[in-house]
């Protein structure tokens, strides 16, 4: 019987930035090259002011940096310090780049400080399952 292959990353203590590009908050170990990979990624999120807006997304390192589609999400809460949860499910084929999926953040607002909380990305490879399995 073929075995699934999983490639786990979790972040269980608070990761914090004020910056409003983009930053890393994690990244997978490396993806092989040409294998499609299934993502399931869940992360508690959150910024510290309300009518702010806080952004997060996932980004294919082994794709030129591709923001995958429909990965983004914007908030704007209307409790400062409050958790809300992201969740993505989708699937990616690794390109010839190196490196893993990243999960990053930012702030629009220098001042304000935007959260990952949590997070758990699964990333399973199935290219070894046959259609029997």
């Amino acid at each position: 019987m073929a075995t699934i292959g999983v490639i786990e990353t979790t972040v269980s203590t608070e990761v914090a930035s004020t910056s409003t590009s983009f930053t890393e908050v994690v990244e997978s170990s490396a993806l092989t090259n040409g294998t499609t990979y299934y993502i399931v990624c869940h992360a508690l999120v959150e910024g510290s002011a309300n009518q702010k807006v806080f952004d997060w997304q996932l980004v294919d390192r082994t794709n030129g940096d591709a923001v995958l589609s429909n990965s983004t999400m914007k908030r704007e809460p209307t409790t400062a310090d409050t958790c809300q949860s992201y969740t993505f499910v989708g699937r990616i084929t690794a390109g010839s780049d190196g490196g893993g999926l990243a999960f990053e953040q930012r702030t629009v607002d220098a001042t304000k400080t935007v959260r990952t909380q949590y997070l758990s990305m699964m990333l399973l490879d199935v290219s070894n399952l046959d259609s029997s399995d």
